[in-house]
């Protein structure tokens, strides 16, 4: 204690189950502690005025992880945090007001991996993602983590995709082509040929056909 003030290293619980043990300054967390919940999530790490700041773990009741910078209380700043043991997933990358945001990496179990920019917890802007399992990539542009403006998507039978998405789904002007020489160029809606579109076959044929959902329609 500094006259009737905390200060310096002590120890405090409180009555609901909540527990403090580190350094004290004029009466609020400052320095290095451990703050315990009474869900047993757990924070070790900096404090400043009796909020998280600086360098810190925090781990939740369903044992996700974080570690990295605070501000003020919230995550700000370079962090990583992985999913409950067993869950396959990590994020490595910014956040600020506590949510990811700016240039990520995202590993999840099913072997998919983005990385690239984040807003608000959403991905959000350019980036990669690929599912190593199946050797599927998109390159392109992000919106609230949907597939939205140009892209690039490959698959590992040779299919490729170019052009341009809407919500997660290929919409407006876009090049199709498949290993055996078939190309389609022209537009799309929902994912599929909807539109004008030029189509050439694999001998080199070349035909233009209006088409409706994914299907051609008569010969323009």
């Amino acid at each position: 204690w500094r006259g009737n003030s905390r200060h310096g290293f002590g120890f405090q619980t409180w009555p609901c189950g909540r527990s403090y043990v580190g350094l004290w300054k004029d009466n609020a967390a400052e320095g290095r502690g451990v703050f315990t919940f009474p869900d047993a999530s757990t924070y070790f790490g900096e404090w400043k005025a009796n909020r998280f700041h600086g360098y810190g773990s925090y781990t939740d009741a369903s044992r996700t992880v974080f570690r990295g910078l605070w501000a003020a209380g919230v995550r700000s700043g370079l962090g990583v945090e992985e999913g409950a043991p067993g869950s396959g997933t990590k994020y490595a990358g910014t956040f600020a007001n506590g949510l990811k945001h700016g240039p990520g990496v995202c590993y999840w179990s099913d072997g998919g991996e983005y990385r690239g920019q984040w807003r608000d917890n959403q991905i959000t802007g350019g980036g990669v993602y690929a599912l190593s399992s199946r050797q599927k990539t998109y390159t392109g542009e992000w919106l609230d983590s949907q597939k939205h403006g140009n892209g690039l998507y490959k698959w590992p039978d040779g299919r490729v995709y170019q052009g341009q998405y809407w919500q997660d789904q290929a919409a407006g002007f876009g090049k199709f082509s498949w290993p055996d020489g078939q190309r389609y160029e022209g537009f799309w809606r929902n994912g599929k040929q909807h539109g004008a579109g030029r189509y050439t076959s694999s001998l080199g044929e070349v035909r233009h056909l209006d088409w409706r959902e994914g299907r051609p329609k008569d010969d323009v």
